[in-house]
């Protein structure tokens, strides 16, 4: 007897076909694969990469995938250094770059594109790609090599251009371009490479418009005080260094001219005349005195680096603007200033003349250590004052203690007192108290403050030795850099500091070459470096109840 095919039934068919169509709605589309993270390869160049007695003026560089470059003008070093740019054509997987003129004899060329080259798809850099080449018999070799740090903190100064020229007179730099140049990289450093025999000239600049000159004000520059030498590579096995490394500090040069800047209303009555460096028997002369302008038509107030003058104007002065002329020696300079504007935006502003009272502003944190006293500033001068109103507040207990002013002007007010430890205090000067020179009376003000236990405190001393004489700025700095106690002495000198907050602080170092009690950049024409900075060379750990004993010798 014979069986019935299953294969050709009418439920096997229907049954095979429903399962093909279930595995028809779960099929996934292909991925792309991985993404792509390598960067491009260099197959093929011309000529070749380190090849000898080349004559032409066009590279052309082929990679295996298709490339972009990206910031080439900022990236695109080379050397050295041609007058113009370079003409930089990309088409598909190939770079062509033709130098401008005819290239040198005998010279090694090295092309430094940074990162500037990418594949098309994904962005990925050939990171520091090198291109070298000599139109000679020889590839030069030489490196050379250091690092930039700011002048004032030592701190690394990146993104910044190093130069060398071929020596020369020193202004040389304010007119020619250079022979070689690199930049900095995050942690400071920099290196030449592919260098012929030296001497040659150093210099750093922050070059802000590009041109590979030191010619705008507020560039920062940095400068070898002698010539310098290359030195052969290093050695890749022992990882020696080749010959010295050398150390350039940034700074900014000051004006050479005492300059006028731009004179403004600070507030109402406050006319701010600052100035590029301090200007030496600055005579000021009213050209347009209104009615009435008294002979004293303002009291002065200089800042502390004497380069601003600070003009608190009589308030009988009524008219809307002042034209003055500044003499400093035999130069004059007229400025007129709106005196209905304030700032150096020059906004209108509201009179506060018509303002019922003023305040003042604590100058003290809310906790004082032993000794420190309580101190407020004024925004105007005070032209009478009753201190007997003052009171102190400790605990439960009120305190006639006479506050005073140690500044002419009486701009600031102090409270000097024997705090108690761990206590709480509240300074009152009640409304009316004061009458500032425009005739209006003070707000009440109450500064509320404390004091910690004196074994919360520990205690630093310093012994200071240098061999060089001189005058010496000492800094004890907090771990974020701030100064929290400060001292000016010679070459030998003992530092006690008695009362400190626990943590973790540095000790900063100024050689103060011309004694104004401050750090001062150098001079590249006068061939004068920054004044040296440094640190002691380990970080401080100041515990409560506990002294510290250090002894700094250079």
């Amino acid at each position: 007897m014979l069986r019935p095919d299953k294969s050709n039934h009418p439920l096997s068919f229907l049954t095979a076909l429903g399962l093909l169509a279930a595995s028809c709605a779960n099929i996934v589309a292909p991925t792309g694969g991985p993404r792509d993270s390598s960067p491009p390869v260099l197959v093929k160049a011309e000529p070749g990469n380190y090849s000898k007695q080349f004559s032409g003026n066009t590279i052309r560089l082929t990679f295996n995938e298709y490339i972009q470059v990206k910031d080439l003008n900022r990236q695109l070093i080379i050397n050295p250094a041609p007058e113009d740019q370079p003409e930089v054509k990309i088409k598909g997987k190939t770079l062509s770059l033709v130098l401008p003129g005819k290239i040198s004899e005998n010279t090694t060329y090295s092309l430094h594109f940074g990162n500037a080259i990418q594949d098309f798809t994904e962005g990925n850099p050939i990171k520091d790609f090198t291109f070298v080449f000599s139109s000679g018999d020889v590839i030069d070799s030489l490196v050379l090599e250091g690092v930039v740090r700011h002048a004032s903190d030592l701190e690394p100064a990146k993104d910044i251009m190093v130069f060398l020229y071929l020596p020369g007179p020193d202004s040389m730099v304010f007119s020619t371009k250079p022979r070689y140049i690199t930049r900095s990289r995050a942690d400071g450093s920099f290196r030449f490479t592919n260098l012929g025999g030296g001497p040659y000239r150093l210099l750093a600049l922050d070059d802000k418009d590009q041109n590979y000159l030191p010619d705008l004000p507020g560039e920062a520059l940095a400068f070898s005080d002698s010539l310098v030498e290359a030195g052969p590579a290093p050695d890749s096995l022992k990882g020696t260094l080749p010959g010295k490394s050398h150390e350039l500090f940034l700074y900014t040069e000051q004006d050479s001219l005492c300059r006028l800047l731009k004179a403004y209303m600070a507030q109402a009555s406050q006319l701010v005349i600052p100035f590029s460096l301090p200007p030496a028997g600055l005579q000021l002369k009213v050209l347009n005195p209104g009615p009435g302008m008294p002979d004293e038509w303002y009291i002065p107030e200089w800042n502390r680096e004497r380069d601003s003058l600070h003009c608190w104007l009589h308030p009988s002065i009524s008219q809307d603007s002042l034209i003055l002329e500044l003499k400093v020696g035999e130069k004059a300079d007229t400025v007129r200033v709106d005196l209905l504007r304030i700032g150096k935006t020059g906004r209108f502003r509201k009179d506060s003349k018509d303002e019922k009272g003023f305040r003042a502003v604590s100058l003290s944190s809310n906790i004082l250590k032993p000794g420190q006293a309580c101190r407020i500033r004024f925004p105007y001068p005070v032209s009478d004052a009753s201190l007997d109103r003052s009171i102190l507040v400790a605990a439960k207990d009120s305190l006639s203690i006479l506050p005073f002013f140690p500044d002419s002007l009486r701009r600031e007010l102090h409270l000097q007192y024997d705090w108690d430890e761990k206590a709480s205090y509240q300074w009152i000067l009640p409304g009316g108290m004061f009458r500032n020179y425009l005739s209006q009376l003070n707000d009440s003000i109450i500064i509320k403050f404390g004091t910690r236990a004196l074994a919360d405190y520990g205690k630093l001393s310093l012994q200071f030795r240098s061999g060089e004489k001189g005058r010496y700025i000492l800094q004890l700095l907090s771990d974020k850099g701030q100064v929290v106690e400060e001292i000016i002495g010679n070459e030998n000198l003992d530092w006690v500091i008695p009362w400190v907050n626990p943590g973790k602080y540095r000790l900063k170092m100024i050689l103060d070459r011309n004694n104004n009690s401050r750090w001062d950049g150098g001079n590249y024409r006068l061939r004068l470096q920054p004044e040296t900075v440094e640190y002691y060379p380990r970080t401080l750990e100041i515990r409560g109840n506990w002294e510290l004993e250090e002894k700094w010798e250079r």
